[in-house]
This record gives structure tokens, sequence and C-alpha cells, in this order.
């Protein structure tokens, strides 16, 4: 199979208008076992994965243990893999933090965030990204701007092919079916942190203009470098 513009306009094409299950039936047919998904089980990320169950129940799920990770999000995650016989595994960075903070500074969060998800979240991503040839994402085109127009597939700027099922799904809908599914999710979210990642880096807002919002709410920085577009 060759992965080139061709095949990521044709699959669009095929899936623009296809829900949630369809993307994933067409992701799991064309991929198999070359399909992975990195997440911190956020509600988006929870959504997904229920209805990934129903065709690939095994795949290999991928969370990034910063050390800097609210409790509650890694005691959710270690939950949610028991209860739903996940093939999670946690990853955790070569690096220290009392190494990060002789590079880079004390607080490393403060003195460079960059740096900071570098060390500990992107370099344990580049090690497992040539493990697969397609990766699924739970982001939204309604989060920020930067993910306005993402389609159902990318190959993003790093070249990884990135497949996107609920790209066109909405916060409310997703909420809508959590509840009246009794989906698990991280009891965080009902504390006013409508997107979640590391402890310092998180802030509880009431009603913020977006749910990324949240996200370094000090400064003007919007993405951790997980997700490239």
């Amino acid at each position: 199979m060759k992965i080139d513009r061709e095949f990521i306009e044709q699959a669009n094409g095929k899936l623009l208008n296809t829900d949630i299950d369809g993307i994933l039936k067409w992701a799991v047919e064309t991929f198999g076992s070359d399909l992975g998904m990195t997440t911190t089980c956020s509600y988006n990320s929870v959504v997904l994965i229920y209805h990934l169950r129903k065709y690939y129940p095994d795949i290999e799920l991928f969370f990034f243990d910063t050390g800097y990770h609210f409790p509650e999000t890694v005691r959710f995650v270690k939950e949610l893999r028991e209860k739903w016989q996940l093939n999670l595994k946690i990853i955790e960075p070569e690096i220290s933090h009392a190494e990060l903070i002789a590079m880079i500074g004390d607080p490393p969060y403060k003195t460079n965030s960059d740096q900071c998800c570098y060390h500990l979240k992107i370099k344990s991503l580049l090690k497992i990204l040539p493990l697969k040839k397609a990766w699924l994402s739970a982001i939204r085109r309604d989060q920020t701007p930067n993910r306005a127009k993402i389609r159902p597939v990318e190959i993003d700027s790093r070249g990884t092919l990135k497949i996107h099922p609920l790209y066109n799904r909405h916060r409310a809908e997703l909420w809508d079916f959590i509840h009246q599914r009794k989906i698990p999710y991280n009891p965080l979210y009902d504390m006013n942190y409508h997107s979640i990642g590391c402890q310092p880096c998180t802030t509880a807002i009431e009603n913020p203009s977006n749910e990324r919002e949240c996200r370094w709410h000090d400064s003007e920085k919007v993405e951790c470098g997980l997700n490239r577009y």
C-alpha cells in the first residue's frame, strides 16, 4: 500500500460523510495491527476507545506518564485499562525530573515548557511512531482554531498518517454519549477541568471560551507537540 497524497484524498472522499464507526472500521480493515493510538484517556479518547473495542479490542494504546500528571489521571488510566482489558502500555520518559531540572531549570514546566514537553512526552512519541503505519487521534475541529480544518485522514508535519474519527463531533454530543451509556471518565472533568494535561499546566476554569483554554492558561501555548498539523 502506497501512502501518498492520492491515498489521502481518496480516503477522505470516502470518509468525509461517514460516522465514527465507519471511519474506525475502515482504519482497522486498512491497517490492522499496523494501527496504534496514544491516549491520556481524556473524555474524547474514552468515547473513541469505546467504539474501537467493537472492531479492534486488542489495539496497542500508549500513555506517556510524565511524572507530572494528576494522580486522578494516572489512577483513571490504570482503572480503565483493567475494567476494559485494554492493551495499554504506560511509557515513562528516559530522563528523570532531577536531570531535566539540571538541564533547563526549576520548575522545568515554567522555565521552558516546550523543552519540558519534548523531553517528557515527545521523545517517547518519536520512539514509538515507527512501530505503526497509522495512528488514531481523538482530536476534533471544535477544540481550537489550529484543529478547525482537520479531516478524517491526514499526513501531519512529521509525515505520520493520522486518522481522526471524531473530527466533526462536538463536545456536547460526546458528553451526552458518555452519560447515556454510563461510560467511565476522569473525575477531574467534574471539577471544571475541561481539558486535562500535566497538573502544573492545567487550570480549572468554570466557563472557558474553548476547552483547551484550561491548558497553559497564562501563556500563548496551545499544544504540547503530540499533535502536529
